[in-house]
């Protein structure tokens, strides 16, 4: 994008000069950031502007800098043709990961509900090089977008496809964070408690449910299915233990609970299963 400075009409106010020039020549990070900051309170959207803002982020070496351009990108450039146009350039051009993160983050706001700009942002995910970096592209976005499908589309897929303990953890501990009844994240939640041979995960999977699926009717029905069905007596119970607690009382969780202090092999099931029924205060029952 190019824009005639030397034309009045084409060109921005001298307050806006002003400020673009403080944030070329000065050499104090702290008044760059400010005038940034100032930059994007204006609400002017000049090519001028953009271009500014979009070449900090590009070229700074300071991650505040970078930061504070891309949140006065956001505050101007929604839905603006020319702010996309720049920040998808920039995700095509550059070479580094956190820019890409921050660009990606950018364009999802701007062009949020416009289906060309999403699909862009979309495919700037999934051609990032790694499930690190694609997860943190995603809690990018959602710290700027809580509840953005297109971030949590991309957690679930890294939880589908990855192997690594750690990414797994940290994806699934920010699902938890996304609010009651995000169904995405729910059933993603529910296939992983009962098909992660992790126990670990398994866990961190129970206790993101336990945030977000509270009486939550189909976290509800998935759990009582898998209590039901699944063969394996450590899944059954962590499965009842994370039902009860979204579902006070449920009736099959009980049922559950009661034929797994019966039967289960192991004796540490046995006890832990009496331990969820004292939870349940239900130990009356079967506490002599």
């Amino acid at each position: 994008m190019e824009s005639n400075l030397n034309d009045p009409e084409n060109s921005p106010s001298r307050g806006v000069l002003a400020l673009i020039k403080l944030i070329n020549e000065s050499q104090d990070e702290s008044t760059r950031s400010q005038a940034i900051l100032t930059l994007g309170k204006t609400g002017v959207d000049h090519p001028t502007v953009i271009n500014v803002l979009v070449e900090l982020i590009n070229n700074s070496e300071s991650a505040k800098i970078r930061s504070q351009a891309a949140n006065s990108i956001i505050k101007i450039g929604k839905e603006n043709q020319l702010a996309i146009a720049a920040v998808t350039e920039l995700i095509a051009n550059n070479e580094s990961e956190s820019i890409d993160w921050l660009a990606i983050e950018i364009l999802a706001t701007i062009g949020n509900g416009i289906p060309s700009v999403e699909a862009i942002v979309v495919e700037s995910i999934q051609k990032l090089p790694n499930e690190e970096s694609r997860y943190h592209a995603a809690k990018s976005l959602l710290k700027q977008s809580p509840g953005n499908p297109i971030a949590i589309a991309a957690l679930v897929d890294i939880i589908q496809t990855s192997t690594r303990e750690e990414t797994l953890k940290q994806v699934v501990e920010s699902l938890g964070k996304l609010g009651e009844n995000n169904q995405t994240a729910i059933d993603a939640l529910v296939e992983l408690i009962g098909k992660s041979p992790n126990r670990a995960i398994r866990s961190q999977a129970g206790q993101s449910l336990e945030k977000i699926g509270k009486n939550n009717p189909k976290a509800i029905n998935a759990l009582t299915q898998l209590i039901q069905t699944n063969i394996d007596e450590r899944i059954r119970l962590q499965g009842t233990d994370i039902l009860s607690k979204i579902d006070n009382g449920n009736l099959t969780a009980i049922k559950v609970l009661e034929e797994l202090i019966e039967t289960a092999r192991h004796k540490t099931t046995k006890l832990q299963a009496m331990n969820i029924l004292k939870q349940l205060q239900l130990e009356d029952i079967y506490i002599q």
